[in-house]
């Protein structure tokens, strides 16, 4: 697979979140759901349209800022379900290309995913549900590995954006939704 370049350490940002899952899964189980989902928004909502307006964190660089964006996208998965955001700032700030963020997001994923589950227990759903995951993970890949192909850079890095930030959003508004 070819990655556009030196390959990034996809591992760095998956190593906070191995330390951190009890305590994140703590909080989460103290914190009512509408809360936690607010918090999340708004905290992915913020970040996302801080980068859109051009602002880097030095602090999402290097192996502190993939720890740093690790950590809170691992708290972020656990209590909320939201973790891919975080780990999108860090790769903006530390320049990757489109090419270099899809085959290691999808490795960070499976990574932050699993702690999740092995944190919080594998979610009880039916068949048919687990079903329409599984055609939407395949669905998606295949798509992205598409359009991965079609989309240049510089237009791909907006969409990216675009999709963190409609997530954010969403979680907030399902977030208070709730209440």
């Amino acid at each position: 697979m070819d990655f556009g370049g030196p390959r990034p350490p996809a591992g760095r940002p998956a190593r906070a979140p191995v330390r951190g899952r009890r305590p994140r899964s703590w909080v989460a189980a103290r914190l009512s759901e509408p809360v936690l989902l607010i918090g999340m928004g708004l905290l992915v909502s913020a970040a996302v349209l801080l980068v859109m307006r051009g602002t880097r964190a030095p602090a999402l660089r290097g192996a502190r800022g993939a720890l740093a964006a690790g950590a809170a996208s691992g708290f972020m998965n656990s209590s909320a379900g939201v973790g891919g955001p975080a780990v999108s700032l860090y790769a903006v700030n530390a320049g990757w290309t489109v090419r270099q963020f899809v085959p290691n997001a999808m490795f960070y994923g499976v990574v932050v995913n699993a702690l999740s589950v092995a944190a919080n227990g594998v979610p009880r759903l039916t068949t048919p549900e687990w079903l329409v995951i599984a055609a939407g993970i395949g669905a998606g890949a295949v798509i992205g590995k598409a359009l991965l192909e079609l989309v240049p850079e510089k237009r791909a890095r907006p969409i990216v954006l675009l999709l963190s930030l409609a997530g954010g959003f969403t979680t907030l508004a399902k977030g208070l939704w709730s209440l």
